[in-house]
């Protein structure tokens, strides 16, 4: 007789854990490697993915610059990335991009993190535009950044990046955006997001 009782038992507590763990949401594995990684949904699964650093190029653009510069315009330069799209592409619905802070400065990393829409050509995506006069004064940074929230979780270790909207078909990349406006990030962590 107990050991039905005790049968029966394990058999409740079995069932219960089964929808509790049903229902209970995803927990984020963090891997031990990697700065940043995408988290998405497709249909009830979750999907991690991780970004690898992509390192854009310098564009002068020195022949346009040498015609503006005959009349006193706008001089040009550009950082992008080769390739039309990004290797990377995402899968399903994105949840989440996490980015690991480390222990250098992790307010200053939280605070120079952001999300940018990259500018696609025929061969290339355009991370940053620069334009200044032409004796060099006056220089801008021109990025697409797309509005994102911050959140440190796993105990300050990561950076929960959320966009404030939904990601529209095109090519995305993170990067550790410095103050300063005359330069740019070493690294984009570029990624694709289809229709």
């Amino acid at each position: 007789m107990l050991r039905k009782f005790a049968l029966g038992l394990c058999l409740i507590l079995i069932a219960a854990c089964n929808s509790l763990s049903q229902s209970a949401p995803n927990k984020i594995s963090f891997p031990e490697t990697g700065a940043v990684f995408l988290v998405s949904s497709v249909g009830n699964d979750q999907v991690t993915t991780v970004l690898h650093a992509s390192e854009p190029g310098y564009n002068s653009q020195a022949g346009g610059n040498f015609a503006r510069a005959m009349v006193y315009a706008n001089q040009k330069r550009s950082y992008l990335l080769e390739g039309p799209t990004a290797a990377t592409k995402l899968t399903g619905k994105l949840e989440a991009i996490y980015v690991r802070l480390g222990n250098d400065d992790p307010e200053t990393v939280k605070n120079r993190v952001s999300l940018l829409s990259l500018e696609p050509t025929k061969d290339a995506r355009i991370a940053v535009r620069f334009s200044n006069n032409v004796f060099g004064g006056s220089l801008k940074r021109q990025v697409n950044e797309v509005a994102i929230t911050k959140v440190e979780v796993e105990n300050g270790h990561w950076l929960k990046v959320t966009p404030n909207a939904a990601l529209k078909p095109g090519e995305y990349g993170i990067v550790f955006l410095p103050k300063t406006v005359t330069t740019f990030a070493d690294v984009v962590y570029d990624f694709s997001v289809s229709q």
